[in-house]
């Protein structure tokens, strides 16, 4: 009579293996428990006992095919159940051996059962779901096998729109597989089934306040009327200028059912939601969908109704990025170096490009090729740390990138996103360098070194500005990517390989449009960089062929010969075409098919140059005996000035390292070397500053005998910066 004493004895039986006569003490075990007192833990155990070996001997018989001892077995199982799971294994079993008996009447009698009494336990994992939930779901599924039952598969799938949103089938929320399950139904059956929840949804919308859109929207996902309602919804968000939560509510709807009836005007206002919320890459995307997938649709918004072509076409627009309307630095007067300040030991270099457009603040970012946080945003002022951000490992700062959110700053192994205010909002690290960045209206373009070592590949990557998330990649077989751009026909990328080729990628997915041969497959060999020139696309070979392409079918549409061969700079300037090379420089009208004017310099050559406003400077040296620099007139390529650089000693040699275009004048930064037994040798560095007229605005040297010949050179708004001999400089106005 000691409840204990029998479920101990029936645990010591079962382990002897008369299973039968442990069954018998264990029961006698439960009925003793389970009266008053009740003994809870002999009750749980006993029962857990029972269900154990009853569902050991069903799964005996259903493994033999003897179903009707295994559904015998399981009921016994499932009286001495207690506990949620044991009621789960029970039901599992249960559906299992009708299953396998292909007894379906009896299966829908099971589920229907579940679904009348909802039970108190579930079926899954991660995470489990309650078995109501789940009986509708196979019920509806075993009724959608016979004609003429759809009304209850849609009752069956209905009662799922409700269910919470952490609970998941087969990796789906429940609602997302009935609506999905639903719209399948539809399309398969016809949706004069779904006539009687079309009535109601569109008497819900005849109510047309929020509350009866939202419950039409909900209880009736496949109805047309509450296609009107989420649009109903999304205007009235977009009219009180919510933006982005109108942008999230409509990109929801697409996530649970994508081809709505009234997809295309969803789209259309998707897109400006994103334009208007500040998403402009987003938006782009978006409205090149709209108009691709409904080029004759239509939106009534804001008081008037309007082709999509006509509210969209905006958006389309890349906008100019604020590098390219930048206006160079400007030069302070007079200039004196303002600070210095030697680099921490262990830094074996400081990297500083050219800096980005101006912000709120002047600021120079520069980097160490070691430490923790290699970034340094320093107030050029008076050299103070403003702040520091990256990891190691990101290697040299090779690029600034001014955007409307902040600055992406390049490195050799990835990007760093920062605000004015230094806060680090994303990084990416890469396995290979990002070369040919372009950024404008939120996405970024780049391209690396693919990973296939058989031949050369090559891949561009787009990522998204605000999060740093890719959007899409490509992988192409190319020796190298000599130049990529976002244009209004999508992404335009200038290959090298056995031969060139220009290449038009779709912006939204990298999908490749379209490719043509250059003619000459000369465009690798010219240092020139291509650049858009009045929507046309102008490339200089390294014979200095001046070429203008249209980027609707990489047709040539106008070239000139500069007669300048080996190319270093090609830069647009007010129409026409500045070309730098040997043995001078000239400006070219390519449209026009002339040459403006052109100089040359017989047995001097250019190591750099700096376009000075309306002025052109250009470096020269004849077998680095002498170097000047030279300005020329933008206007009719007249010299303007001659500025000999003189050094202290005549066996010194200058040799160019940088140079800075600036407002008013350009910066050059020479190392300053002697031979010594044959071999040149390191004496010092030196700044020199000109302006347009020529004149010398600064002169300053800096010994450095047994130093390496490392010099970086780079401006800001008033501020010019130089890191030679482990020390960084700042020149300036003193205040």
């Amino acid at each position: 009579k000691d409840a204990d004493a029998a479920l101990r004895y029936g645990m010591l039986v079962l382990r002897g293996g008369d299973k039968a006569e442990a069954q018998r003490w264990l029961l006698r075990a439960l009925e003793l428990a389970e009266a008053p007192p009740v003994n809870s833990r002999v009750v749980t155990m006993a029962g857990r006992l029972l269900v154990g070996v009853s569902l050991e001997a069903a799964d005996l018989q259903i493994r033999q095919g003897r179903f009707l001892e295994a559904l015998a077995l399981i009921e016994s199982a499932r009286r001495h159940a207690r506990q949620p799971g044991q009621f789960t294994e029970c039901f599992v079993r249960q559906e299992l051996c009708l299953v396998k008996r292909n007894d379906f009447t009896a299966l829908r009698a099971l589920y229907e059962s579940m679904i009348q009494s909802d039970p108190d336990f579930g079926v899954g994992s991660d995470p489990e779901i309650p078995v109501r939930y789940y009986a509708s779901i196979m019920l509806a599924r075993l009724l959608s096998a016979s004609a003429g039952r759809e009304l209850d598969v849609i009752s069956l799938y209905e009662s799922l729109l409700a269910a919470p949103d952490n609970l998941t089938f087969e990796r789906l929320p429940l609602r997302q597989l009935a609506v999905n399950a639903l719209a399948a139904l539809l399309e398969a059956r016809g949706r004069g089934h779904y006539a009687e929840r079309e009535a109601e949804a569109a008497a819900l919308l005849k109510h047309g306040d929020r509350a009866s859109l939202q419950r039409a929207l909900r209880q009736y996902p496949l109805a047309l009327a509450s296609d009107d309602a989420a649009l109903q919804l999304a205007l009235a968000d977009f009219a009180a200028g919510a933006y982005l939560p109108a942008a999230a509510f409509i990109n929801g709807l697409f996530d649970e059912l994508a081809q709505r009836p009234r997809r295309g005007e969803l789209l259309a206002l998707l897109a400006l939601c994103q334009y208007r919320g500040g998403e402009a890459l987003r938006a782009r995307l978006t409205a090149m969908r709209a108009l691709r997938e409904f080029p004759e649709g239509s939106l009534s918004l804001e008081g008037r109704r309007a082709s999509f072509k006509e509210w969209l076409e905006p958006l389309l627009k890349v906008a100019p990025s604020p590098e390219d309307v930048a206006l160079p630095p400007r030069m302070a007067s007079p200039l004196t170096e303002l600070w210095s300040e030697s680099w921490k030991a262990g830094t074996p270099f400081i990297t500083i490009p050219a800096q980005p457009a101006p912000g709120t603040s002047p600021l120079l970012y520069m980097a160490r090729m070691s430490g923790e946080l290699p970034l340094m945003g320093v107030n050029p002022k008076d050299g103070s740390l403003a702040f520091t951000g990256g990891q190691n490992g990101l290697l040299g700062l090779n690029q600034c990138i001014r955007t409307k959110d902040g600055v992406l700053l390049v490195f050799t192994r990835g990007f760093v996103f920062v605000t004015d205010r230094g806060e680090t909002r994303w990084t990416a690290r890469l396995a290979a360098s990002p070369d040919d960045v372009d950024v404008r209206d939120g996405m970024i373009l780049y391209s690396s070194v693919g990973t296939r070592s058989a031949s050369r590949q090559m891949r561009i990557a787009a990522l998204d500005a605000v999060s740093g998330a890719q959007t899409w990649e490509t992988t192409l077989d190319a020796q190298d990517v000599l130049w990529l751009r976002q244009t209004p026909l999508g992404v335009v990328a200038l290959l090298a390989g056995s031969e060139d080729q220009l290449l038009l990628l779709d912006i939204e997915s990298g999908r490749e449009i379209r490719r043509a041969k250059l003619p000459n497959a000369s465009a690798r060999n010219s240092r020139a960089r291509p650049f858009m020139l009045n929507d046309q696309l102008c490339i200089t070979d390294e014979r200095g062929m001046v070429r203008l392409f249209a980027l609707e079918d990489f047709s040539v549409k106008a070239q000139v010969a500069s007669n300048l061969v080996r190319p270093s700079m090609c830069l647009p300037f007010k129409g026409q075409v500045l070309v730098v090379g040997y043995p001078g420089a000239a400006l070219v009208d390519a449209a026009a098919g002339k040459t403006v004017w052109r100089a040359t310099f017989d047995r001097e050559d250019i190591h750099d140059r700096a376009l000075m406003g309306d002025v052109l400077a250009l470096a020269l040296s004849r077998d680095y005996e002498t170097a000047r620099v030279v300005g020329l007139s933008m206007a009719d390529g007249k010299q303007v000035f001659s500025e000999v650089i003189e050094t202290a000693e005549k066996e010194e040699r200058l040799k160019l390292k940088a140079a800075v275009a600036l407002q008013d004048g350009a910066a050059f930064g020479f190392a300053v070397t002697d031979i010594s037994m044959g071999m040149p040798l390191l004496k010092g560095f030196r700044l020199v500053v000109l302006d347009k007229t020529g004149r010398r605005r600064l002169d300053w040297s800096k010994p450095a005998a047994g130093s390496v010949e490392y010099m970086q050179l780079s401006a800001v708004d008033g501020y010019i910066v130089v890191a030679a001999d482990q020390t960084t400089h700042c020149f300036g106005a003193k205040e």
